[in-house]
């Protein structure tokens, strides 16, 4: 009966979670044709989230739905070339048009990392910002022009002076005319293995977009965004993701605590820098701890769950393992998750 029915599907994006499928048959049938579909042509889809059904002027009924899951529906046919995206194909389908063909899309997440002091770079942004202000307000006084880099030595000089002596300047505190380094290092962008390591790929990109809230026992916020990794040893790992504690000594989950291992996780090597696993304190006890390997690590293997590479920012590990390590893997500087997310 499926075989007289007319199906056509738009994946509508590169990285589209919604499909639309037309028919004009029954309404169930035209769930069971979208999931045969689906099942027969593209990933398997497990179930699906109905966002609307109606019926148009010519009878047909459009039914939308949700996948459960970052990817769009490829490998259709062999018929299938990139070049018109328009083709047809097999019963049930006609049809089918999509903007990108291939393997399903990765999931992919970024951290934004600061490397240094985040107090007293406030503080040092505050004090040079005086001094602009002070030369814009007050810098032709002392014969000064232009903006406070355009300054020599001599220039800057006078404009110190200048604010000390000025009480009601030098009150607001102190000012510096030297701009502080900036503390973004850059973004690290991780591919998840959420095939082989579905739940410990979830955990880690729910922790990246902050989406679940507060943790059922911890009452501490499930988002890596604002953490420190608190510890980064030589040539081995950057180790962070302590939403409780901030130290290592704590963690949760989106599962609302401790998860069991995936063991395909504690198959895979971590045979290179920029490795992205799961730290722990024994079997089974995952929590939000994670590392980066810094160098190969074969010492690990068999023992944390791999669910993830480092696909673009190994420079910025390298940065990390260079600044910030140390022999005992207390950090010399700060480094921090400034921002997160899903790409």
């Amino acid at each position: 009966m499926i075989r007289t029915v007319n199906t056509i599907f738009f994946v509508l994006a590169q990285q589209s979670d919604r499909c639309y499928g037309r028919t004009s048959a029954t309404r169930h049938t035209a769930l069971g044709c979208a999931l045969l579909g689906l099942q027969r042509h593209g990933e398997h889809c497990g179930s699906v989230t109905w966002t609307a059904l109606e019926d148009n002027a010519s009878s047909w009924i459009w039914a939308s739905f949700t996948l459960p899951g970052n990817y769009f529906i490829a490998d259709f046919s062999s018929k299938l070339t990139r070049a018109e995206q328009q083709h047809e194909l097999t019963s049930p389908f006609l049809i089918v048009k999509s903007s990108i063909l291939g393997t399903p899309s990765t999931m992919k997440v970024y951290l934004d990392i600061d490397i240094g002091d985040a107090a007293k770079y406030e503080q040092e942004s505050a004090a040079y910002q005086r001094a602009v202000d002070f030369m814009q307000q007050c810098g032709s006084q002392y014969g000064l022009s232009g903006s406070l880099p355009d300054l020599d030595e001599e220039g800057l000089q006078m404009l110190r002076e200048g604010y000390s002596s000025d009480p009601s300047w030098s009150s607001k505190g102190d000012m510096s005319t030297q701009q502080p380094p900036q503390l973004r290092a850059g973004r690290i962008v991780a591919e998840l293995f959420d095939k082989e390591v579905p739940k410990t790929a979830e955990n880690f990109r729910c922790l990246c977009t902050g989406e679940k809230g507060v943790g059922k026992s911890s009452k501490k916020p499930l988002h890596f965004k604002g953490t420190t990794f608190h510890r980064i040893e030589h040539d081995f790992c950057c180790q962070g993701g302590d939403v409780v504690r901030g130290d290592g000594s704590g963690g949760d989950s989106i599962y609302g605590g401790k998860f069991n291992d995936e063991k395909p996780g504690l198959k895979l090597k971590h045979d290179a820098a920029g490795i992205l696993s799961m730290a722990n304190s024994g079997k089974n006890s995952n929590t939000s701890q994670f590392f980066f390997t810094l160098g190969a690590a074969p010492q690990c293997d068999g023992k944390h769950v791999v669910f993830g590479k480092v696909v673009e920012g190994l420079d910025i590990l390298q940065r990390i393992d260079k600044e910030a390590a140390s022999p005992d893997g207390v950090p010399k500087v700060d480094v921090t998750i400034a921002d997160c997310g899903v790409l």
